[in-house]
């Protein structure tokens, strides 16, 4: 993600207040990327999960799914380095 989309992330991070987010999401394999696995797709933005195993227990490729999250609030590092981290709140599967 280049500087301006991350400034751009952090400044809606803190207009929204408590940082919480409601969005229709898509589950995508990113395994055959090296250090990547599950990752959310939301509102054409791509993040890591870090506790989607405590909600999806056997996830699919281009899942659909009904999240509310909040953007991590320490820096993670990652190998796939594809997004930044959120945390979801809640998260329904939609048939």
């Amino acid at each position: 993600m280049n500087r301006m989309k991350w400034l751009a992330l952090a400044m809606l991070v803190m207009l929204a207040g408590c940082g919480r987010f409601e969005s229709n999401a898509k589950l995508l394999d990113y395994r055959g990327l090296d250090g990547c696995t599950w990752v959310v797709e939301s509102d054409g933005e791509i993040y890591e999960v870090l506790n989607l195993n405590e909600f999806v227990s056997s996830p699919e490729d281009e899942m659909r799914l009904k999240i509310t999250y909040t953007m991590a609030e320490e820096f993670i590092g990652s190998i796939c380095m594809v997004g930044p981290f959120i945390e979801l709140e809640t998260c329904e599967i939609v048939p």
